[in-house]
């Protein structure tokens, strides 16, 4: 009888533990799919602060403002307008690769304050996109601008501004 209690309980302790682990992995499950709040169609939200867009045919809207993170990709993007990210004050990681982006708005990146990494690689951009990039240039840790057709376009003072 004391063998059949110890099992028992020995079941009650796994039961409870599987629980709880299906618990967690729902609650950090990425959001979207749905147009979840904080999270637009096509995106998928994580619980760290970080956003992940794709087949955008523009900016995504009303992701959380308190995103850190985001990434569009392998999407139809061909512009990014004024003020694109205004409402995203925390955002430190920009990746938007992979897309048709062929102009950037000088004021694309107003509002970006904590910018410090911007990776715009493998679009259609032809001229260097200087008035934009100049105004987050001194807060950049990283810049990609690789996968472009900018090569003929760049002067010494493209990347005035920007530490090494």
């Amino acid at each position: 009888a004391k063998a059949s209690h110890t099992t028992a309980t020995m079941w009650k302790i796994v039961g409870f533990t599987l629980l709880v682990v299906l618990q967690v992995a729902v609650a950090q499950r990425p959001r979207g799919r749905g147009g979840a709040a904080g999270c637009p169609q096509d995106c998928f939200c994580y619980p760290n602060s970080f956003a992940y867009c794709r087949n955008m045919a523009s900016i995504p809207v009303g992701l959380n403002p308190r995103t850190r993170g985001l990434l569009i990709a392998d999407s139809s993007l061909t512009t990014i307008p004024k003020n694109a990210f205004m409402g995203l004050p925390y955002l430190v990681e920009l990746n938007i690769t992979e897309n048709a982006v062929a102009s950037i708005h000088p004021d694309a990146f107003n509002g970006l304050k904590k910018l410090q990494r911007l990776d715009l690689s493998n679009n259609k951009l032809k001229p260097f996109p200087g008035a934009a990039i100049g105004k987050v240039a001194k807060q950049l840790k990283s810049l990609n601008l690789g996968g472009n057709l900018i090569a003929g376009s760049l002067t010494a003072d493209s990347f005035k501004g920007m530490e090494a």
